[in-house]
């Protein structure tokens, strides 16, 4: 028997986040789909509120089920800074602002949190992972935007050096895909 495929709308105009959303989804048999659309993101602490409020608003726009994903990184020394900004401010950040700022700090720690959100003009479905990471004292890596040159996640290497090796590199980003595309297909 043959598998049926299923295809949704991705609402992003991150290249690299749809190519590792589209990793997840082919092993689902979904076909995502890429829209880009100029959305006002709202701002807020809770990056739940943030992720649902993008879903809903590019629901209202093209009328048909999406998914978003939105990322927010969280650090505790800084009382959860920069949060749901996270996308401003590694553009207004370089890799020297990054490590001074955190120069002076104990707890050199930053939870990086993934969420994906579907809506379909009902009630949004949220899914949402975390991971830890640790701060180091000078960039590695050449691709990458500022934050992913001076974070460790899981096996030591700076995300920024996974990019350079074109491997997937955020463990983080795939699971929480994992999770949606397992609800999606059970959804009946």
């Amino acid at each position: 028997m043959e598998m049926r495929s299923e295809k949704i709308v991705f609402v992003t105009g991150n290249t690299s986040k749809l190519v590792e959303a589209r990793k997840v989804a082919c092993r689902y048999g979904v076909d995502l789909q890429n829209r880009v659309l100029e959305i006002v993101e709202i701002q807020s602490k809770n990056p739940m509120v943030v992720a649902q409020a993008k879903a809903e608003a590019s629901y209202k726009i093209l009328g048909q089920p999406v998914v978003v994903h939105d990322s927010s990184w969280s650090i505790p020394a800084l009382k959860g800074f920069p949060g749901a900004y996270m996308h401003d401010m590694v553009d207004w950040f370089g890799v020297e602002d990054w490590i001074n700022l955190m120069r002076r700090h104990s707890d050199r720690t930053i939870e990086v949190c993934e969420n994906v959100t579907y809506y379909d003009g009902e009630m949004p479905k949220c899914f949402q992972y975390r991971q830890k990471g640790v701060f180091v004292d000078s960039p590695r890596g050449m691709r990458g935007n500022s934050l992913e040159k001076v974070v460790v996640l899981a096996d030591g290497r700076t995300i920024a050096e996974h990019h350079d090796e074109s491997k997937e590199h955020n463990s983080v980003t795939l699971k929480v895909w994992e999770e949606f595309f397992e609800w999606y297909k059970d959804r009946g």
